[in-house]
């Protein structure tokens, strides 16, 4: 049976787990519920756009050609986590020129026919891609200006740090979710099975021993 490549990461608060904060429980679930409500929510992608798409005739290319998008994304991230740490200025930039690349990545997913009448895998994609480009466009601005303070964050500004992060963080969970077991249903009506990917999993440990 051929196997399918996943990544199940969920690695977008990673890159500020080193931050210390003193939200309060109270904040963080707020934000927290108010976000897992909204990934319950389909989007509406329920007709596809062919123009322009690639042939892609088989599962596995099908697959790939998803997971290998998603794979982009999540180095956009790791090369964001080196930054933060080394020029939190730089960072800020990083965001500017990162943030079209992954406007284009999600475009490129949404081009594409379901396969063989198969709505959802694409579909999970195409939600958790635009929850990328949100997280960049949005919640990792409104986190690095907090961060470039240094010093000099009040308590307030470590309150609203903890709950982005909670909320990005809630989020992105139960969209990952969402495209893990699409992806499962997706391999197992293609008589396919799905793996991780080791190599991708091995940096989000580093990045996590890193940022601790």
């Amino acid at each position: 049976m051929k196997k399918l490549r996943y990544t199940s990461l969920s690695i977008c608060m990673l890159v500020f787990a080193s931050c210390k904060n003193s939200g309060t429980a109270a904040d963080s679930n707020r934000r927290c519920l108010t976000s897992t409500t909204a990934t319950t929510e389909k989007a509406a992608y329920e007709k596809p756009t062919i123009a322009n798409a690639p042939l892609l005739e088989t599962a596995a290319e099908y697959n790939n050609y998803i997971i290998q998008r998603q794979r982009k994304i999540y180095n956009y991230i790791f090369e964001l986590n080196d930054m933060i740490k080394s020029d939190p200025a730089a960072a800020q930039k990083l965001i500017d020129t990162d943030l079209p690349e992954i406007v284009r990545i999600g475009e490129e997913v949404k081009v594409i026919p379901p396969f063989r009448g198969d709505f959802d895998f694409r579909d999970a994609a195409i939600r958790l891609f635009d929850f990328y480009k949100t997280t960049f466009e949005v919640s990792y601005r409104e986190l690095m200006e907090i961060k470039v303070k240094g010093d000099k964050k009040t308590k307030e500004d470590l309150a609203e740090m903890q709950e982005i992060m909670s909320a990005v963080s809630c989020t992105e969970k139960g969209l990952d979710l969402a495209m893990m077991n699409a992806q499962s249903f997706f391999a197992t009506a293609n008589n396919m099975a799905v793996q991780d990917e080791p190599e991708m999993q091995a940096k989000v440990e580093n990045m996590k021993n890193n940022n601790n």
